[in-house]
C-alpha cells in the first residue's frame, strides 16, 4: 500500500481504469485505489489476479492468499461514501487470453505426454504380466519336480538301506558258512 503519487504513477504506467460492472478477464491482474478506515486516507494497492465477484467486492488472489476488495463503501443511510477505483493492464482482456491460451496448450501438451507414457507404461505392465505367469507357472514346475526328486530320492535312500541290510545279512551268512565249511576251516 502506498500513497506515495509518483510510484502509483509508475505503477500504473499502461494500466486503464476500468468503470464497473466490467467483465474482467480470469486471471487479469487487478490493482486498485481504495479507502482505509485505519489511516482514514485513500491508499494504493498493488493487488493480484482476479479471482470473483462478490456481493460488492472483487476477490483477488496473490499467490496462496485471496482476499475481498469492497467496490463501494456506504454511509449509514445507504449511499455511496466512496467508489474504489480499479485498475488493469490497458490490453488486459488480450494479455489474458494469451495467457490462457498458452496454459491451454502448455497443459494439451502435459496431458499428451502424460497420455503417452501410461500407454507405454501398461504395455510394459503387459508385458511384465506375462512374464510373471510364466516364471510362476515354471517355479511352479520346478518345484513340483524337486518334490518328486525329493520322495524318488527318499524311496532311494530306503531301498539303499534295506539293500545294505541284505547286504550284511548275506555278509553274516556267507562268513558263517565258511566258517562252517571244512575246506574253509582248516584245523
Amino acid at each position: 500500500m502506498s500513497q506515495d503519487i509518483s510510484l502509483i504513477r509508475k505503477e500504473l504506467e499502461n494500466h486503464v481504469e476500468i468503470k464497473l460492472p466490467y467483465d474482467i478477464p480470469s486471471k487479469c491482474h487487478i490493482k486498485y485505489i481504495t479507502h482505509n478506515k485505519k489511516k482514514n486516507t485513500e491508499l494504493f494497492y498493488k493487488g493480484g489476479e482476479f479471482v470473483s465477484y462478490g456481493n460488492n467486492t472483487i476477490r483477488i488472489k496473490n499467490r496462496a492468499r485471496i482476499w475481498s476488495v469492497p467496490i463501494h463503501l456506504f454511509n449509514k443511510d445507504g449511499s455511496i461514501q466512496y467508489s474504489t477505483h480499479f485498475y488493469i493492464l490497458s490490453d488486459s482482456s488480450k494479455n489474458c487470453e494469451q495467457i490462457c491460451d498458452e496454459k491451454y496448450e502448455e497443459l494439451q501438451q502435459i496431458i499428451q505426454f502424460q497420455q503417452q507414457t501410461i500407454e507405454k507404461l501398461t504395455a510394459k505392465l503387459g508385458t511384465l504380466e506375462l512374464e510373471k505367469s510364466y516364471l510362476t507357472e515354471e517355479k511352479t514346475n520346478y518345484e513340483e519336480l524337486l518334490e518328486k526328486n525329493r520322495h524318488s530320492l527318499k524311496d532311494s535312500s530306503i531301498s539303499n538301506k534295506e539293500k545294505e541290510k541284505k547286504i550284511k545279512q548275506y555278509e553274516e551268512v556267507i562268513q558263517r558258512l565258511t566258517n562252517s565249511h571244512p575246506l574253509f576251516n582248516k584245523t
